[in-house]
């Protein structure tokens, strides 16, 4: 095994290790991801859930219908925006069409180019959520060193294309399983960039993904060029069930044991140099 103390993916500022407040002093914008391998459920179901807890948030749960792309057909990716309206786009689903005419059509920040055929239908909040096919996620904001900003916001327009809103919208539309969805978000993260929510406070994402099988937690932030990404992601062991409470929690990373690990190629070159 190697320990991965990983500068890059411990937090600024570990919430678990400061104080205990008072109930009436704790702050909200703590969401806390689940997950629950099938064989420790008793009706053998994997779960994938979480505690949206951030304020204020658009909290509509949307049905975003199948869509056919044709030979070169691109889709559009919106900038993390969560407050109501999330997105104004009547293509996307019929609920985010404008509901009245201050409600202008959201700007694309980038597109990326789609495969041939027909997503699945799928579930969608301040995250996705599940589609038809099963697969299923929670979310959890993580601290972390290496942080980025959306496409056009960094020097000279630079910056990245993906959050993990829109990261787990695509894997939704396009996969069946765990192991697809991660393998998708990761990909794109390191083709296009990934930006967290508020600087190293939330420079990082985590996700439960849940399909019928088995259940994994994927982790992911900025890379050190604030264009790319680091990701990594474990597969819950067989009848264990884990969280995450706004920090990473993967540790050890075992790069000979494909059946529960997967990362980017970058992940021990990019913690060395930290």
């Amino acid at each position: 095994m190697l320990s991965l103390t990983l500068a890059l993916l411990a937090s600024a500022g570990l919430s678990a290790a400061a104080p205990s407040a008072p109930r009436d002093r704790l702050d909200h914008d703590h969401c806390t991801a689940t997950a629950v391998d099938c064989a420790a459920t008793a009706d053998g179901g994997c779960i994938a859930a979480t505690s949206a807890d951030g304020s204020p948030l658009d909290f509509r749960m949307v049905h975003v219908p199948q869509k056919t792309y044709g030979p070169g057909e691109k889709r559009a990716v919106y900038k993390q925006f969560q407050n109501y309206p999330r997105i104004v786009d009547a293509s996307r689903a019929p609920s985010y069409a404008p509901t009245s005419p201050d409600q202008k059509p959201s700007v694309p920040i980038g597109y990326i180019d789609m495969p041939e055929g027909t997503t699945y239908g799928y579930w969608d909040a301040a995250y996705g959520v599940m589609n038809e096919a099963g697969l299923s996620m929670g979310e959890s904001s993580c601290s972390g060193r290496l942080s980025s900003v959306p496409k056009g916001e960094g020097p000279n327009g630079s910056g990245a294309l993906f959050w993990v809103g829109e990261l787990s919208d695509i894997a939704l539309e396009v996969c069946s399983t765990a192991r697809c969805a991660i393998q998708t978000m990761g990909k794109l993260a390191e083709e296009h960039g990934f930006y967290g929510s508020v600087g190293v406070k939330e420079a990082g994402e985590a996700l439960t993904i849940a399909d019928g099988t088995e259940v994994w937690v994927f982790h992911v932030l900025a890379d050190d060029t604030a264009e790319g990404a680091v990701w990594a992601a474990q597969r819950v062991p067989k009848g264990h069930a884990t969280i995450v409470p706004n920090v990473f929690v993967i540790r050890e990373i075992d790069p000979t044991d494909g059946d529960n690990f997967m990362f980017s190629d970058n992940i021990f070159d990019i913690a060395l140099r930290l």
